[in-house]
């Protein structure tokens, strides 16, 4: 679009900068209209702002703000929101932002593969109301749009699968944020000593990826622990259930203090069935 007298001067996308059409020399800028002539009287409410949104991508009123923000990069080909300001200040310039630019762009992958058919789940931390559900396509790609500015809350809701909640701080623009997804698995462990199931031995169990407590997974409701306390009932069992696929190492201390420890991989939809014996 032409902007010959410089009335109009590309921001980012969702933003422009533009300048009072009373002052000299100035014509209307794109999206914004100055008082009529004298033989037509502007209307009423001269403080009204109207925004009219196609596409309904902008879920908020535009915002008026003193021009004061360095230049971004003009790289905006057009501007989807039209704006109307009945009157305002003449030797006052602004910038009209619109809230909801931001986008933010989801890469699912389990292993080196794409994970498709994902749905995952992205809302403002402590308002379930801004919740929004999208699907990976094929290529395991999720695009949330219409964003404002700020932190989310984002996690998988697909049965089955490993769903750690991530903050994500989403940015004016694209963001963009590669996952590795990992399916569930479980395991029933047996501790025993000359043959005999031993109650009340301590078990612990420790990931060996950098930054993950399954004791803070049960406490937070991710994994199934039982009996609570990690420690084997009557019959000397304990069972967890949930946990993301993966090489853990597996502690068993009796009420003697005798320890065994040995390594477990947890494979994705699979019940493992482990025993300490403390006899060999």
């Amino acid at each position: 679009m032409a902007d010959p007298d410089g009335s109009l001067e590309r921001r980012s996308q969702g933003a422009c900068r533009v300048t009072n059409p009373r002052l000299p020399g100035a014509t209307p800028a794109y999206g914004l209209r100055g008082p009529r002539q004298p033989s037509t009287p502007d209307p009423p409410n001269p403080t009204k702002t109207s925004t009219r949104v196609p596409y309904g991508i902008t879920k908020t009123p535009a915002q008026l703000a003193p021009l004061g923000d360095p230049l971004l990069s003009p790289q905006v080909k057009s501007l989807p929101h039209i704006v109307s300001l009945a009157e305002h200040d003449p030797e006052q310039e602004y910038v009209l932002r619109f809230d909801g630019g931001g986008r933010l762009r989801v890469q699912l992958h389990e292993g080196g593969d794409p994970a498709a058919a994902m749905n995952v789940r992205l809302e403002v931390p402590g308002n379930d109301s801004t919740a929004q559900v999208e699907t990976s396509d094929a290529s395991g790609t999720v695009v949330f749009t219409g964003l404002e500015e700020g932190d989310y809350l984002l996690h998988l809701e697909a049965p089955g699968w490993w769903s750690e909640t991530q903050l994500v701080s989403v940015g004016p623009d694209e963001t963009t944020l590669a996952l590795n997804v990992r399916r569930r698995g479980s395991f029933r462990l047996h501790v025993i000593q000359a043959g005999l199931p031993v109650a009340d031995a301590s078990v612990s169990l420790h990931s060996r990826r950098e930054g993950e407590d399954p004791v803070q997974w049960e406490s937070d409701g991710l994994i199934k622990v039982e009996p609570v306390g990690w420690r084997t009932d009557l019959q000397g069992e304990l069972r967890v259930s949930g946990l993301p696929e993966g090489t853990y190492d597996l502690e068993a201390v009796l009420p003697g203090g005798q320890t065994k420890t040995f390594p477990v991989m947890i494979e994705g939809g699979e019940n493992l069935e482990l025993t300490a014996d403390f006899s060999q």
